[in-house]
């Protein structure tokens, strides 16, 4: 078999992450393994709470927005790797792609 084209590659990349998640619960396990949230703050992040480590990335959004980022995380059971806050959060996380893809199991 002939290798895959970088356009190919990316385009399986493209439908892994639009296909990876994980409950909260295991979310939040990753973040505490990778060393993004203290075991405190996974904890409560589980429950529900909005992680201080977090805080950060909602500076950049209108009060609405922050609102609404922190009702959505309160009520989700499903992480989605392809929703924006994800890419949001890992940005002021300072994660790179790969890393955050790495919190939804995929091995570089």
């Amino acid at each position: 078999l002939a290798p895959l084209s970088q356009s190919e590659l990316d385009s399986e990349l493209a439908d892994w992450r639009g296909q990876a998640s994980l409950y909260r619960r295991d979310f939040c396990i990753a973040l505490k393994r990778a060393g993004v949230l203290p075991v405190a703050e996974a904890i409560a992040a589980a429950k529900g709470d909005w992680p201080a480590a977090f805080e950060t990335a909602l500076n950049a959004l209108t009060q609405d927005e922050q609102d609404e980022a922190q009702i959505e995380w309160a009520s989700v059971v499903e992480i989605r790797r392809n929703h924006p806050m994800i890419a949001m959060l890992g940005a002021a996380a300072g994660m790179t792609d790969v890393q955050v893809d790495a919190l939804f199991g995929r091995l570089a």
